[in-house]
């Protein structure tokens, strides 16, 4: 695989008009999605704790109202041709409650996705492209 070379033990599947390589790259988990012609869309790194974030995108986070609740989970999202992107999953206890966070790597939060009830993956079309 071009775009990841050191990738091993790769498991490839197919969802809608695109292919995922699933893998472990330096003890993390990543999903990269590619379409028909093999051409890079998109990977998301699993990081899990707040501990792996750019200690810019840290910081802010720790500022935002969201600081309290339970972390369940933190992705760093990278594109061929726009700005990488960190996501924090959270939820606030003894609720239902949940949201996605997006910041941008200097730290802004560029969104915050309401996921309540709801089982929205991290896929291409969470960010427009179909």
């Amino acid at each position: 695989m071009k775009v990841y070379p050191d990738a091993e033990n790769v498991i490839w599947s197919e969802s809608g008009i695109f292919h995922i390589a699933q893998f472990e790259l330096n003890e993390f988990s990543k999903k990269v999605w590619f379409d028909n012609n093999a051409k890079w869309i998109m990977s998301v790194t699993d990081l899990e704790t707040t501990d792996e974030l750019p200690s810019n995108v840290y910081t802010v986070f720790m500022f935002t109202q969201y600081s309290q609740w339970n972390v369940l989970n933190v992705y760093w999202i990278q594109f061929p041709s726009q700005q990488e992107q960190y996501i924090v999953k959270v939820n606030q206890d003894n609720s239902s409650e949940s949201f996605y966070i997006f910041f941008e790597p200097g730290g802004k939060v560029i969104n915050t996705l309401n996921i309540s009830n709801q089982d929205i993956p991290i896929t291409p079309s969470l960010f427009g492209i179909n």
